[in-house]
């Protein structure tokens, strides 16, 4: 039985090495059928996509270990003898660069909103599937307890304010200003003392005016009036001034039953009288029982209203001052400390009041987009717990996908390129999409950085949040350029070519031996240079001319690829 199988195995491969030319009797070398590498555009679709064409590859490896297996019966050296090759002619097409890459898709914007606050829920007036607008109200929970803290803070925050105003206007008392108008007649200080409150520093006095004060008869005195003048006449030198009453007393008896009345004369100062300068006077006729002395009008001294340490002074002594005018600034340690404590506990209690009024705005949860409620988990008269999921709200104005592009090609994705969008879930529809985002934070693995792409799709009607899809972009297009199969190029930018005389009918051919380079009888290897490719085709930018054959292992070729060739085997 087994001599019957192997004389099959003979017959069968001396027919097919009577079908093919001829090759020499000595082993050729072993040619490199290694395909050109080129970038994995398609390394990001998903697995069950690449599941299909290892299946498919791995029909054709069947095939291929299925005829060598037939041919057992050849020597170690012949590897190359009864290869099965594919031709193809160099053509030219127009050849579309794509880059492609897979990702789920979410919503224009996502919130899942959890709570900060524990309590009961009073309302929640919306369902799943509504659509709300952001900054609706969409649970209710109960803030009694916060209310009344909220009360106790505004309290307090109002009595450190209180605080704060009090001791500001006490640092205005230790400013020592004049208590009239006049000239500054002493003062008593300097520059680093301590004064204490109640202290008096100086006197200030208005000397242009000077009083006199005089008794005269009830009898004539009962019909006198301020303003009225009267006549005075100093003593001495018995020269008369005008003057006016300022001030009529009150009814004085004197001893020896004579009752009289104190009435009061101002007279202006024309220089020369001083104080105790002794006068009489007469009103309307009138004179006075008895004469008297002259003071100045408007005399007062300078006191401290509070103690503190004199800081500046503003005046000398002989000074004319304006009343209210700041001639002393005193400084306090003690109440610039107070003043600083009140400032802190005003700010303290603004602190806890917007911290209080920010924990109210928490019992009330807003929307913070607008969108659809696609997740409820709570309702009204439940128990909320803080830190719990309240909903989901999604925004679905539009979808958006994320694709990572190689660090070779993000140069070639610009915002505004056009995506072609696929998914399994909606077989035969094509979606488009548009570049939105180009982000520059890369990630890198295996010595391989990637960038993600957002893409945005409007139309996205079949679509939902979480499928899985497919994107591609175009980014170059070549028309009526040269091209090859991908799988036509080996390692080195090599093709195997088919010799003109090897197209000549099989009579007329000589036998070839296989040549030193370890392409078969018939062929030849020849350097290429490569331009754009499709993942299909490649573009031949020289090295090839139009119509040339190209002998192509089809274990090199896409399993997924069309192949417009004729087979052919070289023995």
């Amino acid at each position: 039985m087994n001599q019957t199988k192997e004389k099959q195995a003979e017959a069968q491969a001396e027919a097919s090495e009577n079908a093919a030319p001829k090759a020499a009797a000595s082993p050729a070398p072993q040619p490199d059928p290694s395909p050109l590498e080129l970038p994995d555009f398609s390394k990001k679709n998903r697995r069950r996509k690449l599941i299909k064409r290892l299946a498919a590859g791995l029909v054709v490896l069947a095939l291929a270990f299925g005829y060598f297996g037939l041919r057992g019966d050849k020597k170690d050296g012949q590897a190359n003898q009864g290869v099965q090759y594919e031709e193809v002619s160099v053509e030219k097409r127009t050849i579309t660069e794509t880059l492609t890459g897979s990702g789920s898709l979410s919503p224009a914007e996502s919130y899942v909103m959890t709570t900060l606050v524990s309590g009961d829920i009073l309302e929640a007036p919306f369902e799943e599937g509504d659509m709300v607008q952001k900054g609706d109200a969409l649970y209710q929970v109960d803030h009694a307890t916060v209310t009344h803290s909220l009360e106790q803070s505004q309290l307090s925050l109002q009595q450190s304010q209180r605080g704060y105003s009090q001791a500001v206007e006490r640092r205005e008392d230790l400013q020592i200003k004049a208590p009239r108008a006049g000239q500054l007649i002493s003062l008593n200080v300097k520059e680093g003392d301590t004064v204490a409150a109640g202290q008096q520093i100086g006197t200030v006095r208005n000397s242009g005016v000077m009083r006199l004060t005089l008794p005269f008869n009830e009898t004539d005195a009962a019909g006198f009036t301020i303003g009225q003048p009267a006549l005075v006449t100093l003593d001495g030198s018995f020269e008369t001034l005008e003057g006016t009453i300022s001030v009529v007393g009150a009814s004085q008896a004197l001893a020896g039953g004579q009752t009289v009345r104190q009435i009061t004369i101002d007279v202006v100062n024309p220089g020369a009288i001083a104080s105790g300068q002794s006068a009489t006077a007469a009103v309307g006729g009138a004179a006075c029982n008895s004469g008297g002395t002259f003071d100045y009008a408007d005399e007062a001294p300078i006191t401290a209203i509070m103690g503190g340490d004199v800081q500046t002074i503003y005046v000398q002594e002989g000074d004319q001052v304006y009343q209210d005018q700041l001639l002393v600034q005193l400084y306090s340690k003690d109440l610039e400390e107070q003043i600083k404590n009140s400032q802190d506990a005003v700010r303290s209690a603004q602190l806890a009041l917007e911290g209080q009024t920010d924990q109210l705005g928490d019992y009330v949860i807003t929307s913070p987009i607008s969108g659809t409620i696609i997740e409820k988990n709570y309702k009204a008269g439940d128990k909320l717990e803080v830190g719990k999921t309240l909903c989901t709200v999604f925004d679905l104005s539009y979808l958006k996908m994320t694709m990572n592009v190689d660090e070779l090609d993000v140069s070639k994705i610009q915002e505004g390129q056009t995506v072609q969008i696929t998914a399994d879930a909606v077989e035969g529809k094509v979606y488009t999409g548009v570049v939105t985002k180009i982000n520059i934070n890369g990630t890198s693995n295996n010595g391989v950085t990637s960038y993600p792409v957002t893409v945005r799709i409007d139309e996205f009607d079949g679509l939902l949040p979480g499928m899985n899809v497919d994107a591609s972009i175009q980014v170059e297009t070549r028309e009526n350029v040269l091209s090859a199969p991908v799988g036509a190029v080996a390692r080195g930018n090599r093709v195997l070519v088919k010799k003109p005389e090897s197209a000549q009918p099989e009579k007329d051919q000589k036998e070839e031996e296989p040549s030193e380079d370890g392409a078969p009888a018939g062929y030849e290897y020849r350097q290429v240079e490569l331009g754009l490719s499709d993942r299909t085709y490649i573009e031949i930018v020289n090295g090839l001319e139009e119509g040339e054959i190209l002998a192509i292992d089809p274990a090199n070729l896409d399993p997924m690829a069309p192949m417009g060739g004729m087979s052919v085997m070289v023995g």
